[in-house]
């Protein structure tokens, strides 16, 4: 009986302490347990005594006191299995028995790594960093070789990342760069959806741009650069005029079509002089205009016929077409 008192007193002095201890840890805090201990009191308890005294017809009773022991009961607060009390910030903190190599014990045997270590597999609570060749830009090496990039930036590729304001991108140097959603032609991006001609161009539209160039019967290829239509040819850099095969007398007006000149009709595809009156011994060479045939000269009397020359020696008549023609008795005068 002494024996199981001395170890019941052992434990209330150990409980004692330790709640002594950690008496301030708060009942709703991580890793805390409530305990009930008790304690043992002594206190004063009356009880009444008949002694060899009669009052009246009975024996007189007086009051006397004896000693008490009697047990109490108390709530306090202690660190619960696998939490030990951390006496600096006066909570329980939890115990990792394996300690918790590159990381933080967040609760009894178990290890979290500070981002963007990461437990290993094969080694209980030790936290590995992670290895990215080449190196993440903009971003956090999350596992090997794998990159994730930082808070509002986005990906440029597997290990670059960049933020650029609304409306721009990253180019190849990750500069931010204004995107334009229509291709720019014979223009530059200047700014979101803005497109700004480059020299010797006008907008044609909000994404394009054409040459500047004044050009007939062609098209403006480039900056004052005309390329003349089918069947033009060059007169100068602006203008082209239509190509015929074989115009003579006549305006070539389209390509392979010759209009003639005034005077001029055609014949067999080919503009050739008309002479209104006809020419007698002769050609048209000429609109109204009539050349003699070999031998011939003009009429004294119309210059579109043409008679064999006859002077005034001649000594007989003259003939258009013999000249002069000799008197002969034997014919009849004409």
């Amino acid at each position: 009986m002494c024996l199981k008192t001395i170890v019941f007193c052992l434990i209330i002095i150990v409980l004692v302490e330790l709640v002594s201890y950690t008496q301030a840890l708060d009942d709703n805090g991580e890793g805390v347990c409530v305990v009930k201990l008790s304690s043992r009191q002594r206190r004063k308890k009356p009880y009444n005594v008949a002694i060899n005294k009669w009052c009246g017809r009975r024996k007189c009773v007086v009051k006397r006191y004896k000693y008490e022991t009697y047990l109490t009961w108390t709530n306090h607060t202690v660190c619960c299995n696998g939490w030990q009390h951390d006496s600096e910030q006066d909570i329980c903190a939890p115990i990792c028995s394996t300690g918790c190599n590159g990381g933080k014990c967040v609760s009894p045997d178990q290890c979290q790594c500070l981002s963007p270590a990461y437990l290993d597999p094969e080694r209980p609570n030790t936290c590995i960093t992670p290895i990215c060749s080449p190196t993440c830009f903009n971003a956090i090496c999350h596992a090997n070789n794998t990159c994730i990039c930082q808070e509002n930036y986005t990906p440029y590729n597997s290990t670059h990342c960049f933020k650029c304001d609304q409306g721009y991108t990253a180019d190849e140097n990750l500069n931010c760069v204004p995107v334009c959603d229509q291709p720019c032609i014979n223009s530059t991006c200047t700014a979101p959806n803005t497109c700004t001609c480059v020299n010797g161009y006008r907008p044609k539209n909000d994404s394009i741009c054409e040459p500047i160039c004044d050009c007939i019967n062609a098209d403006c290829v480039g900056p004052h650069t005309c390329a003349c239509h089918k069947g033009y040819v060059s007169l100068n850099k602006s203008v082209c005029t239509p190509k015929c095969n074989g115009c003579s007398h006549g305006d070539c007006v389209a390509p392979n079509k010759c209009t003639c000149h005034k005077g001029y009709a055609k014949v067999n595809g080919v503009c050739k002089p008309q002479c209104t009156k006809g020419c007698v011994n002769g050609f048209c060479t000429a609109p109204n205009v009539c050349s003699c045939k070999k031998g011939y000269v003009y009429s004294n009397n119309s210059a579109n016929v043409c008679v064999v020359p006859c002077d005034a020696s001649c000594k007989g008549y003259c003939d258009d077409d013999k000249g002069c023609v000799p008197w002969n008795c034997s014919m009849p005068i004409p």
